[in-house]
């Protein structure tokens, strides 16, 4: 005999899972292998949340016209600072932080200040299909910029965590340069 958990269930939101009544190994696998999808699933869930917000579609820019790393700083301060997020030096702390060492992963950057001092933790996404020349004669086509105030470094480790393993990635990282729209990327 075989038990259906959750067979006249109709709520998409909820996995099931069929097992016998006797619990074999078998079953602890399948179980196992539910809870682990539906934890992943959460989990992506919540940080695509997270990223919206962190992201909004303001804050999205698909083009192919600025292509060295300096233009890119320059052009994402500018819209940084209409939003009031940051102040007038987050330019230099952004190549401040780049002299250090470079923030690209492959194909992708994530450049941030290490001063934590904007007036609000926001960040910004340029897509150039084309390239753009980054340091040390890299090329990036996803540069996520990350500005952060001093009251959100739990929010900067958890986005900079996560995006940083997603784009350890090279299938994500396709993907996320192949994203011509905000929805898309998100």
């Amino acid at each position: 005999m075989v038990i259906t958990v959750g067979k006249n269930f109709n709520n998409l939101e909820v996995s099931t899972v069929t097992i016998s009544p006797f619990l074999l190994k078998q079953n602890i696998s399948k179980l196992t292998i539910a809870i682990n999808n539906k934890k992943s699933e959460l989990k992506k869930k919540s940080f695509k949340e997270l990223l919206s917000d962190f992201v909004p579609l303001k804050n999205f820019c698909y083009v192919d016209s600025i292509q060295d790393r300096k233009g890119v700083f320059r052009y994402i301060t500018k819209e940084f600072k209409k939003a009031g997020i940051v102040t007038e030096c987050f330019e230099q702390e952004l190549e401040q932080r780049e002299s250090m060492s470079s923030t690209a992963f492959g194909r992708v950057a994530l450049p941030h200040s290490i001063k934590m001092d904007a007036r609000e933790s926001s960040g910004y996404i340029y897509i150039n299909p084309k390239g753009i020349k980054w340091s040390g004669g890299t090329t990036v086509y996803l540069v996520i910029a990350l500005a952060i105030s001093a009251e959100d470094k739990g929010i900067f480790r958890k986005v900079f965590d996560t995006l940083s393993s997603i784009i350890t990635n090279p299938i994500n990282i396709s993907k996320l340069i192949e994203s011509k729209t905000y929805e898309e990327l998100i």
